[in-house]
């Protein structure tokens, strides 16, 4: 296996074995939520075709690194709730759900590719 994917694999398993009961210590009304977001998340498989995305049950698809960003969140949660920053994690559950509901990609559509300015590739260093 590459060392790119190596670190990839170690981004999105890392977080995922520290969050196993993230948001433990937060309130109730974010409990719900919480749980749900955190199935979804962990509901993600990756493409065997294109191990750079994530693959949700409904046939969805995500970017490995938003999914990295999520499990990164779950995990910043985890440690809002333990400080007793019940805004702070209300406010980043509510991110992953805004990112769950909007940043899948269609089925079976790939990634769009980058925006590159036309510009900077016609530049001089004069």
């Amino acid at each position: 296996m590459s060392r790119p994917r190596l670190i990839l694999l170690a981004a999105l398993i890392a977080p995922a074995l520290g969050v196993a009961a993230a948001g433990a210590a937060c309130l109730e009304p974010l409990q719900g939520p919480l749980r749900e977001v955190q199935g979804e998340i962990r509901s993600l498989r990756t493409d065997a075709a294109l191990p750079s995305r994530m693959i949700a049950p409904d046939g969805s698809s995500y970017e490995s690194l938003r999914v990295a960003w999520m499990l990164d969140q779950l995990s910043l949660i985890d440690d809002a709730c333990r400080r007793g920053r019940e805004v702070e994690a209300t406010w980043r559950v509510e991110a992953l759900q805004r990112e769950l509901e909007a940043g899948a990609l269609p089925a079976g559509k790939a990634p769009p590719a980058p925006h590159r300015p036309a510009g900077l590739l016609a530049t001089s260093s004069k």
